[in-house]
């Protein structure tokens, strides 16, 4: 899952930021194209669904309850850096 290493990453940022005096107020957006990895986020009840996703996995959702990241959604074809990670079209519609 890719929003948590970018949470992890987000910490290790956070607190540089605070080595350098320069805390950061609120928290940190990251912004995702699975709707569900922030629906299950900002759900904290256990689902069945949810039942065999690895324990470390869950990171994020202490991340969001804990006000430390917050996650929100951007279309897959508004991200410019898919340019460089997917083929292109020929003839877009």
């Amino acid at each position: 899952m890719a929003a948590t290493s970018v949470g992890c990453q987000a910490i290790w940022l956070r607190k540089l930021s605070v080595d350098l005096q320069q805390e950061q107020i609120g928290p940190t957006e990251i912004w995702c194209d699975n709707k569900a990895v922030i629906s299950m986020t900002k759900n904290p009840t256990f689902h069945s669904r949810t039942n065999y996703i690895n324990f470390r996995y869950h990171f994020i959702r202490d991340l969001v309850a804990g006000g430390i990241i917050s996650l929100k959604f951007y279309g897959t074809n508004n991200q410019v850096a898919d340019v460089l990670t997917k083929s292109l079209l020929r003839k877009q519609a």
